[in-house]
């Protein structure tokens, strides 16, 4: 089967990290991958079979004009954003399939264009019939709202091979006796790194000392009264030492699929304090969980895990087992056999029209 993958761009995200460990699994099983990008930025590691496509046309309509007027060759054409995925369905309508990776009304803060997006979810999964494959089944969920023609879930899942606690690693060092917080900064709506900020200066009026913030992703401004180094964006093998190294990490975010990142950390033993949008988490037992937009409760969690160090024990030793629920080989083969479903599916609706 000949898949197309169209992305605007590839840079160093938990997304364009599981689309490249998607097209791996596909590729290893007989499938080709063309992947047709505008901009592609990044130092993840990806196949080399995978056969990237330059989008011939500049920039964000660009990729708008290429979608909607391209009729692609390959089997399936799958598509992460809705409105490109309306756009698509013009010229491609029997092979397309939107990746669902996230809620993506909810990257919005003005209503307005919180309730464009759901009238295009309505057309795209209802009035469109296009078949839908998402990460998670609280997406699933979220999603049946607009009464999809066709929906399937298959989680995201990580490599706990690679991913899980390296105690001897040595890039990074902490303090005797000083708690790192790992936050990934990410200046978004949807991520909730304003909220997180919140958190952080609340927890730094009640605990002033005892604590450090490691940064990663993009570079954070240094925050009045907190200890804090920016690490940036880290390969693979850094980002495994880093959650190794850390004790918390900390996810604000308003809406999740599935973090991968979230995977990885709890495959490297930290303790998390995330919100509600976690969706996989059970409070007390693998995690603490706070409401979402409520940064009071998030950095109550924050100082319960500074100060208490039997609780923070039990996270670390719950968090693997609860990654291991999501392992890469289960989240691969259950994509690729998304995909089968909705090709025969497309090609049945096909030969009956």
């Amino acid at each position: 089967m000949k898949i197309a993958i169209i992305r605007h761009t590839v840079r160093n995200r938990g997304s364009d990290n599981a689309f490249f460990n998607y097209a791996n699994y596909l590729i290893q099983h007989g499938h080709e991958v063309f992947y047709y990008t505008n901009f592609r930025e990044t130092n993840l590691a990806f196949n080399p079979a995978i056969r990237f496509q330059q989008v011939p046309y500049r920039g964000a309509l660009g990729t708008i004009f290429f979608v909607s007027t391209n009729k692609f060759s390959e089997d399936i054409v799958a598509i992460d954003l809705v409105p490109l995925a309306c756009l698509a369905w013009m010229r491609n309508r029997r092979k397309l399939v939107y990746l669902a990776r996230g809620y993506d009304v909810s990257y919005f803060k003005f209503p307005a264009m919180r309730l464009a997006m759901r009238a295009l979810y309505r057309l795209a999964l209802h009035h469109l019939r296009i078949p839908v494959i998402s990460v998670s089944d609280s997406l699933t969920k979220t999603l049946q709202q607009f009464l999809p023609y066709k929906i399937l879930t298959a989680p995201n899942g990580v490599d706990t091979g690679f991913f899980q606690k390296t105690p001897g690693q040595r890039r990074f060092v902490k303090n005797a006796g000083e708690t790192v917080i790992l936050f990934h900064y990410r200046n978004e709506f949807v991520k909730g790194s304003d909220i997180g900020l919140k958190a952080l200066e609340k927890l730094s009026e009640s605990q002033k000392e005892g604590w450090v913030l490691w940064v990663i992703g993009e570079e954070l401004p240094t925050q009045a009264g907190i200890k804090m180094v920016n690490y940036g964006f880290l390969d693979h093998e850094k980002l495994r030492d880093i959650l190794s190294a850390a004790d918390i990490f900390l996810l604000p975010s308003r809406s999740e699929g599935m973090s991968p990142l979230l995977l990885q950390a709890l495959a490297c033993a930290c303790a998390v304090v995330a919100t509600e949008a976690s969706s996989i988490l059970t409070h007390g037992e693998d995690a603490l969980v706070a409401p979402i937009d409520d940064p009071l409760t998030m950095a109550a969690h924050l100082k319960q895990l500074i100060d208490d160090r039997s609780l923070r024990d039990k996270l670390h030793r719950n968090a693997p087992l609860l990654a291991k629920d999501y392992s890469l080989e289960k989240s691969c083969r259950r994509f690729e056999e998304a995909l089968l479903s909705v090709h025969q599916a497309q090609k049945a609706k096909g030969s009956h029209q």
